[in-house]
C-alpha cells in the first residue's frame, strides 16, 4: 500500500515543533474539532490570512501567535491534511468563577485566569471579590482564586449549594453569600470543609429563620456562631 505523505505541525500555546525539512502546503479550508463555547465563526477573521496562501513556516509562526492571544484556549495544535484541509484541535479553559480588576476576567477549574473569547454568552458563574488595590497585587492574587475553586467545591459538596460570591480579604478571609435572601458566611481562612460541616447540620434551622439572622460566623474550630438582626421595639 502506497504511503501518504502529511505534513504535521503541532504546537501547544508556547510552544512549536516542526520539521523544517516539511514542504509547504496549502489550505482551502479548516476544521476546528473541540470547541465548546466558541463558535467556529469566532475564528474565521483569524484563519482567513491564511486560507488559499502557502503555509509556510513564516505562517505557521504567525498562526502560532495568533492563537496563543486567546487566553481561552488551553491548548491548540493542527496539521494540514493531503486534501488541502487544516484540522485544528482546541482545548477550551472552562469558566468556573468570574472577577472583575480593570477589566472582566474568569477563573479556570485550576484557578487560572482567563478573558472570554467569542460571540457566544459566557455562563452565569459566582463572583469573586478581592481587596486589590493595585494591579500587581491582583496578578500576585493566583493562589487566591486556587483556594476559591477549592472552597466552592467544598460548598457545592458538602451543602449542596452553589454559592453567588466570593468575597476575599488579605486580613480577615472569606465571606461567601450564598442565597440573595441568606445572610453572608464568614468562613475565614482555614480549615473550610469541616468548618462547612458543622454548618450543614444546622443550615435547616438557618433557611427557616434566615429572616432574623444577620450574620453566620463559622470561623471557628467547634461551633458556628449566629449574630441576630436586632430586635425593632
Amino acid at each position: 500500500m502506497p504511503w501518504r505523505v502529511l505534513l504535521v505541525l503541532v504546537f501547544c500555546v508556547g510552544h512549536l515543533t516542526s520539521s523544517d525539512q516539511a514542504h509547504a502546503k496549502v489550505f482551502r479550508e479548516a476544521e476546528i474539532i473541540g470547541l465548546v463555547s466558541v463558535a467556529k465563526n469566532d475564528l474565521k477573521t483569524i484563519l482567513a490570512p491564511y486560507v488559499g496562501k502557502e503555509f509556510d513556516v513564516t505562517a505557521r509562526e504567525q498562526l502560532k501567535a495568533d492563537f496563543a492571544k486567546i487566553s481561552m484556549f488551553t491548548s491548540v495544535s493542527f496539521k494540514l491534511t493531503h486534501q488541502d484541509l487544516l484540522r485544528l484541535y482546541v482545548q477550551e479553559r472552562k469558566p468556573v468563577a468570574q472577577t472583575t480588576f480593570q477589566k472582566h476576567w474568569f477563573i479556570d477549574p485550576q484557578g487560572e485566569r482567563f478573558s472570554w473569547f467569542g460571540s457566544q454568552a459566557p455562563p452565569i458563574v459566582p463572583t469573586i471579590y478581592g481587596n486589590w488595590q493595585t494591579k500587581s497585587q491582583f496578578q500576585d492574587s493566583s493562589s487566591v482564586f486556587q483556594v476559591a475553586v477549592v472552597l466552592m467545591e467544598d460548598i457545592q459538596s458538602v451543602l449542596q449549594m452553589d454559592p453567588i460570591s466570593l468575597h476575599w480579604h488579605t486580613d480577615l478571609g472569606w465571606t461567601v453569600f450564598l442565597q440573595e435572601d441568606l445572610p453572608d458566611f464568614y468562613i475565614g481562612r482555614a480549615d473550610y470543609r469541616p468548618k462547612l460541616q458543622r454548618l450543614a447540620k444546622i443550615m435547616p434551622d438557618i433557611m427557616s429563620q434566615k429572616d432574623k439572622i444577620l450574620r453566620v460566623d463559622c470561623n471557628f474550630h467547634d461551633r458556628i456562631v449566629v449574630k441576630l438582626l436586632p430586635i425593632e421595639e
